[in-house]
């Protein structure tokens, strides 16, 4: 079965790391907390409001912002998305590269 990911980051890096994992997963939704990104498309998958993955089915959520890395992961897990859910290996070395 082939794991279900959002992808949190309608942004460069949000669609770099959907191009990497295209073919072995299944992007479900692309979340932003721009609400002017909401109800876009990106690569034909809708933006959704973050708010929102709690009502969604998924397997794993990949982070794909740099700039709110550590906000990002705190508005996840006050969600009550599991910390083993939340993927972040495709931007904690740049993350943490520029600090």
């Amino acid at each position: 079965m082939v794991d279900k990911v959002i992808i949190f980051g309608a942004t460069d890096t949000g669609k770099q790391i959907y191009d990497e994992i295209k073919d072995e997963v299944d992007v479900v939704a692309f979340v932003d907390e721009d609400n002017s990104k909401w109800k876009s498309k990106v690569y034909d998958i809708i933006v959704r409001n973050p708010r929102e993955i709690p009502e969604m089915q998924f397997d794993y959520i990949y982070i794909g912002v740099l700039t709110y890395y550590k906000q990002v992961v705190t508005l996840l897990r006050e969600l009550g998305i599991p910390a083993n859910k939340i993927v972040g290996r495709y931007v904690e070395i740049p993350t943490y590269a520029r600090i």
